[in-house]
């Protein structure tokens, strides 16, 4: 059998996209109250999202989304496979967003989105790391 066969295929898919999608926006509401330590709520734009699998740099081979058109979609439905899989828990996700919206010195929109590109880039590197050790891959 040759080493492409082997290849995982995750097969993502605009179900989890829609999970993803409320899963970030409560991530972030969350995260950034715990950063502000003021409540709030909020939505990630598709825009931040697109940053974020390009900041991440990451190979997808592992993953078949043939109906995943958009960037940010696919880095909806990586995070709910994710999570519905405990290869990373909210908590978890909660905590690396923190770790970066909490540089927010000052109410920034566009530094805020920057933070939020860097931090869900880190949770997308994070899940690809824990996905190819848990499948002996490197």
């Amino acid at each position: 059998m040759s080493r492409e066969n082997e290849r995982l295929a995750i097969e993502l898919n605009k179900g989890l996209a829609k999970l993803g999608d409320a899963l970030i926006n409560f991530l972030f509401s969350s995260a950034k109250t715990k950063a502000t330590n003021t409540p709030t709520g909020g939505r990630v734009p598709n825009k931040v999202l697109s940053k974020a699998l390009k900041y991440a740099n990451i190979c997808l081979d592992m993953f078949s989304y043939g109906e995943l058109k958009d960037k940010a979609d696919l880095v909806e439905a990586i995070i709910a496979y994710a999570w519905l899989n405990r290869i990373l828990t909210l908590q978890e996700l909660e905590e690396i967003l923190v770790a970066y919206l909490r540089r927010l010195q000052f109410n920034s929109l566009e530094l805020e989105k920057e933070l939020l590109a860097k931090g869900f880039a880190s949770v997308l590197k994070t899940i690809i790391e824990r996905l190819s050790v848990l499948h002996g891959q490197t």
